[in-house]
């Protein structure tokens, strides 16, 4: 994940390079690149979030895709048929990506020059922002449920 206003900030210099006549890079990776956060740090900063609103919740299990077989993965002859034809699916995406990140385009360039290096921390702490906010509109909304049950009429 990338910040919007990090490639709106990218497309507007694209832009402005095409409309000067300057030569385009032939690719553009608007991507995170090795400030990308791994599965692992999503789900350490999902269940300290969980956590800290009193809903806590167990460590994930996560089979790293290169050194465990599919098939491996707990109560595997339990799942139904489609469980296991969808997570062989995405066991051979995984399978296809490199253990490296993707490559970025954003380092070096200028192409955020007024704002802060993107790195694992502040890619981190954004996270962090996101999962807080779904939180907070995920409560709200249970509270709006809780108040406005069906077949009753709003106060006021």
């Amino acid at each position: 994940m990338v910040p919007r206003d990090y490639v709106a900030q990218a497309v507007h210099r694209l832009a402005l390079d095409a409309v000067d006549g300057q030569e385009l890079p032939r690719e553009f990776w608007a991507t995170a690149g090795p400030a990308a956060l791994t599965m692992r740090q999503w789900s350490e900063v999902i269940q300290h979030r969980l956590a800290r609103i009193g809903r806590p919740i167990p460590s994930p299990l996560q089979l790293d895709p290169f050194s465990v077989r599919v098939t491996d993965y707990p109560d595997w002859d339990q799942l139904r048929r489609g469980v296991q034809r969808g997570m062989a699916t995405l066991y051979v995406s995984a399978l296809a990506l490199a253990r490296e990140p993707f490559p970025t385009s954003f380092t070096g360039a200028g192409f955020h020059p007024d704002r802060p290096e993107y790195d694992n921390a502040l890619a981190h702490s954004l996270f962090a922002q996101d999962v807080d906010w779904l939180l907070r509109r995920s409560r709200a909304a249970m509270v709006d449920r809780a108040v406005l049950r069906p077949g009753s009429k709003p106060a006021g």
